[in-house]
């Protein structure tokens, strides 16, 4: 884990939260530590303090899977030892006195070697993961392999740095039963979508996020398959600049370079071949720099490269999985069926993407009638279900938020039902968010929900009309409403209002 900064906690006598065992703690992680220090005690013998700082050490290589050894420090008045803790035991050095010359230079290399990251091949890893998986037909280590391996690598994805199987003591790959233990070393470090301190953060990383999985469809032809709050994460040192300030142009990139076919234009204005993602930023005029997102997508372990084979079978997280997926089928219906059409698209967006407007022209709803459907289409997951996962993202993140000072609020429990239900008939509510079911300072953002959920509650899998059945065709509509609800609200205030990322809104509980 790479640190921008060393941080001193004081616990106490209270552990770390999250430790694999329990504990109760509210700060920090216990896998955010790196060392375990133990400061002399006057109730304490140096031997009895020793003993103690060896038992942290222990418990912190006990929370810490991605780690084979872990270092501890133990203080007193009369000097600091060194020790490490592995699955071998203790090993630690005799204690070195305050006054001697040669503890300098051991404690400045000591925290240097905290605060550099591991580097392979130049790039450096922030974030080790480690896993227990069995070995199936694309393991992430080869989605990430396969689009790494095209240019260029996609904006918005996690990249991978290394990957391996663990070696046991034999040198051979450990195996707990039928799973091996793969480690990855992955480049960014984010933090999770619900951690978006204002609206306008939060539905700018849903629009990248949407043009990151069609990116990732169209030109790697990869499907995510399991898009949740927890894999969706957002990049806080991004160099994009803030709405409210003047954006540094980069006449290489200007809005509108790109062209039929997804091709760009150099500063020379050659055309160069190759797709072209750009993101809301830019659309909105606040970066001429295309690659610039706060979103990072990771956790591809359900992901899929698409081939002729079947594809795999229904996954996902069930509170984010699409209702067809659920039901591993296309949505039925038992009266007439109506499928909302494309809307127009602002004209920055217009401007930016013409290629996808003449793709996706401007069209009417269409209605069904109930004897059209035809049940030997054939079904498997598609890129519009990933749209809809992202859209319940949306909707799971819109009903916990509220501002920062505001009291403890509640949301209806039969929206958490909805959520939380496997019956398809209960999770259409979730397409129909009215401004109630908002905490009074964000109702604003219904008139966004009246538009998305509609695009999204019949099951275009029963179009009629091929651009209506394409696979972008759900992304390409939630990216115009978005862009549009952006442009519209650039300057309300309701956008910028701090959310309470501590304390959320939670459903109301159920009377017995």
């Amino acid at each position: 884990m790479y640190l921008d900064k060393i941080v001193f906690y004081h616990t106490r006598s209270r552990s770390p939260r999250d430790h694999p065992v329990g504990s109760d703690c509210t700060s920090p992680l216990w896998s955010a530590i790196e060392v375990a220090i133990a400061v002399h005690s006057k109730s304490h013998s140096r031997m009895e303090g020793l003993h103690q700082s060896a038992s942290y050490a222990l418990a912190l290589l006990e929370s810490r899977p991605d780690r084979q050894a872990v270092p501890g420090l133990y203080v007193d008045q009369m000097g600091i030892c060194f020790f490490s803790a592995s699955t071998k035991g203790i090993t630690r050095t005799k204690p070195i006195k305050w006054e001697e010359k040669s503890l300098f230079k051991q404690l400045t290399a000591f925290i240097a070697r905290l605060s550099d990251p591991a580097v392979i091949d130049g790039l450096p890893i922030r974030v080790i993961k480690d896993q227990y998986s069995r070995e199936h037909r694309f393991a992430e280590s080869d989605v990430l392999e396969h689009v790494q391996s095209r240019s260029p690598a996609p904006e918005g994805l996690v990249v991978m740095v290394y990957h391996a199987k663990v070696p046991g003591p034999d040198g051979e790959p450990l195996l707990l039963h039928d799973r091996y233990k793969f480690r990855l070393g992955l480049k960014q470090v984010g933090e999770p979508f619900m951690k978006a301190k204002t609206p306008r953060v939060a539905l700018t990383v849903i629009y990248d996020l949407l043009e990151t999985t069609r990116d990732l469809y169209t030109r790697y032809n990869v499907l995510h398959r399991d898009i949740s709050k927890d894999n969706v994460l957002i990049l806080h040192n991004s160099s994009a600049v803030s709405d409210t300030s003047d954006s540094t142009v980069d006449n290489t990139s200007a809005p509108g370079a790109a062209e039929e076919g997804f091709k760009s234009t150099d500063a020379l204005g050659l055309v160069s071949p190759g797709s072209r993602q750009i993101f809301l930023r830019e659309i909105l005029g606040v970066t001429f720099n295309t690659l610039q997102t706060q979103c990072l997508l990771i956790d591809l372990d359900c992901a899929e490269i698409l081939n002729d084979e079947q594809r795999g079978g229904r996954t996902g997280t069930p509170i984010f999985m699409s209702r067809a997926v659920q039901q591993s089928g296309p949505l039925r219906w038992k009266k007439n069926l109506t499928l909302e059409g494309m809307p127009s698209p602002p004209p920055a967006y217009e401007h930016t993407f013409s290629h996808r407007v003449t793709k996706f022209p401007k069209s009417e709803d269409v209605c069904l009638r109930q004897n059209t459907q035809n049940g030997t289409l054939s079904w498997q997951h598609a890129l519009r279900h990933d749209a809809e996962s992202i859209y319940l993202l949306l909707v799971y993140w819109a009903l916990h938020i509220k501002s920062e000072g505001a009291p403890p609020d509640t949301f209806l429990p039969t929206l958490w039902g909805a959520l939380i239900s496997n019956d398809i008939s209960q999770r259409q509510f979730l397409f129909d968010i009215q401004p109630q079911h908002l905490h009074p300072e964000f109702k604003p953002l219904s008139s966004l929900f009246s538009l998305l959920g509609p695009q999204l509650e019949s099951d275009c899998h029963w179009a009629t009309d091929e651009i209506m059945r394409d696979d972008e065709f759900i992304h390409e509509a939630l990216q115009r409403h978005i862009a549009a609800f952006m442009i519209e609200n650039r300057y309300s205030k309701f956008m910028d209002i701090e959310i309470d990322i501590d304390q959320f809104r939670q459903p109301e509980q159920l009377m017995p």
